[in-house]
């Protein structure tokens, strides 16, 4: 059977074990935020990058049609 002492150090060793728990939670969602503005900002460039050669194959496009027209 166990002890009074026994169940008190078994509920400071839990407890002790929450806040680690606690405080790695903490952790993790600093870097999924973190993870998730890396995402944002990839995904930004991404966009811009695509705008941009949609730009430029227009522009192609387009000088090669007016200059089969001459």
């Amino acid at each position: 059977l166990a002890t009074k002492e026994d169940l008190y150090s078994i509920k400071s060793e839990l407890k002790k074990d929450i806040l680690a728990t606690k405080e790695d939670l903490y952790s993790l969602r600093s870097e999924l935020k973190k993870d998730i503005q890396d995402t944002k900002d990839n995904l930004y460039r991404a966009i811009y990058l695509s705008g941009i050669l949609q730009f430029i194959a227009m522009t192609g496009s387009l000088l090669a049609i007016i200059k089969l027209m001459k």
